[in-house]
């Protein structure tokens, strides 16, 4: 057997969001708001989806809605890039597997981050975001609408491989059948991937090493 897909975490697995994303919501709270939070507070709610992750760091005096108008002006000062190498990366894995995205992220913020990064959405077969599902990591069901793209192209669960940079990402694959590998790109360096049960051999430094790994794999089955 080898492996046929990959779906791909978008916020720190391909993208450098907390990098740059940190500062902006820091700012965005103190220049709306005169409030005060801290990285730490952002690493305690990073990952959930974006309105709940805003409603738990600040009591909003207005409606989410009026928030985000403003805060997407203010983020035009912060564009967020791709990690390393992974626009050549997912050029040159497009060819051999079907590719997809699965994220709590919004559409709208999806298409800014693909936009401002030169990332090119014609290189996934799917993007799934915080509209298409009930479900968020680590809740398995949020894969519902993966596992139906999958049995479009023909490909079992276990054919397929989802790399994530959070433990949130690894829980929500294990009673998917679907494979995962982590990045330590994120907020979880490899001693905390490890910690939960990730195989040391599943743990990249970063999607730039996914093609070499998945090389290794192939031509060991």
């Amino acid at each position: 057997m080898s492996y046929k897909a990959l779906i791909f975490d978008l916020d720190d697995t391909l993208m450098q969001t907390f990098k740059t994303a940190s500062q902006l919501h820091i700012d965005a709270a103190k220049t709306f708001y005169n409030i005060d939070i801290t990285v730490q507070d952002l690493k305690r709610v990073w990952g959930l989806p974006f309105p709940k992750m805003i409603a738990t760091l600040i009591q909003l005096p207005e409606s989410f809605e009026e928030f985000y108008k403003k805060f997407k002006v203010l983020k035009l000062q912060y564009p967020i890039q791709t990690h390393y190498h992974v626009i050549p990366t997912l050029n040159h894995l497009k060819s051999s597997y079907s590719t997809g995205i699965l994220t709590a992220a919004s559409l709208d913020l999806v298409n800014i981050l693909l936009q401002e990064s030169g990332l090119n959405k014609q290189l996934f077969d799917f993007v799934f975001t915080a509209e298409d599902s009930k479900y968020h990591k680590p809740d398995p069901k949020v894969f519902i609408n993966v596992e139906n793209e999958l049995r479009k192209f023909q490909i079992k669960n276990n054919e397929a491989i989802y790399i994530g940079d959070s433990i949130q990402d690894y829980f929500a694959t294990q009673s998917t059948g679907i494979n995962f590998v982590g990045v330590t790109t994120g907020l979880y360096d490899k001693a905390g991937l490890m910690q939960v049960g990730i195989p040391a051999e599943n743990i990249l430094k970063g999607v730039a090493e996914l093609p070499q790994w998945l090389e290794t794999k192939n031509s060991s089955w």
